[in-house]
């Protein structure tokens, strides 16, 4: 946890002093790739489909758990400009809660 929080710090920190936010800009942000640097790390500090759903399963009832899932939906087919990391995390939620994560994909999907 404590090595995720730093990594996590480090990003928020590159993007906390850039323009507004005191006048510094980032010689490590790249304004033709809006999503880098996180686009360039190592694996093991992006989020795994199987690790969203132990997060999204810490929902308090179906509606949290649900909202949670298409949240993350919507994240992956905007990061990844697919539906594939998004149908892989549909494939690895229960049954409850595949239809809207496919839906949802699916509406995301669309707008591109």
């Amino acid at each position: 946890m404590e090595r995720n929080a730093c990594a996590n710090g480090v990003f928020m920190e590159n993007l906390i002093v850039d323009g507004a936010h005191g006048g510094h800009y980032s010689k490590y942000l790249r304004p033709s790739e809006p999503l880098y640097p996180c686009t360039a790390v190592d694996g093991r500090y992006k989020v795994a489909s199987s690790a969203t759903v132990a997060t999204c399963s810490l929902g308090v009832g179906q509606e949290q758990r649900a909202n949670c899932i298409m949240g993350a939906v919507l994240d992956f087919v905007y990061y990844y400009h697919s539906d594939v990391q998004a149908k892989q995390l549909c494939a690895a939620v229960g049954p409850a809660l595949q239809d809207g994560c496919r839906r949802t994909t699916a509406k995301a999907v669309a707008l591109f």
